[in-house]
């Protein structure tokens, strides 16, 4: 471990806190009217229909889900080329949310691996997860 530390971004830490924040008041609030949702279609709708919308809802939020973890996998796979090329990490130009100690040589090297492999790993859940959301889309077609 190196000595030097890279001092975290006050600004960034102050975005990502109010987009978690926002993110999670609209899980919520979703949360709350799939609920009620539920509740009326279930009372109301035959049970034939009530599973068609289910699937197609839970088919369409999959596919999203499947669409943040390859967002994730591009995110891992560009940092570790970034971290590669500049033999250091966190790179150069990076911006922290905290306080980070900067890997220079082959501890670098070795976040590099570990973000490479979490890149796959990533890619591979997305993939599955999208191909569940698939069929379940398929199903219905």
């Amino acid at each position: 471990m190196a000595d030097e530390i890279l001092r975290a971004d006050a600004r960034l830490r102050r975005t990502t806190i109010i987009v978690l924040a926002c993110a999670a008041i609209l899980l919520a609030a979703s949360l709350v009217a799939f609920h009620r949702w539920f509740a009326a279609a279930s009372a109301t709708d035959a049970i034939p229909m009530l599973i068609l919308r289910v699937r197609t809802l839970t088919g369409i939020t999959l596919t999203a889900v499947a669409v943040c973890l390859a967002a994730l996998a591009w995110h891992a796979a560009r940092s570790a080329r970034r971290t590669r090329t500049t033999g250091r990490w966190p790179p150069l130009g990076a911006r922290v949310v905290r306080d980070t100690p900067i890997l220079v040589g082959g501890d670098a090297a070795r976040r590099a691996r570990l973000l490479d492999v979490t890149a796959i790993l990533l890619a591979l859940l997305a993939a599955g997860v999208a191909a569940l959301g698939m069929q379940l889309l398929a199903l219905l077609g």
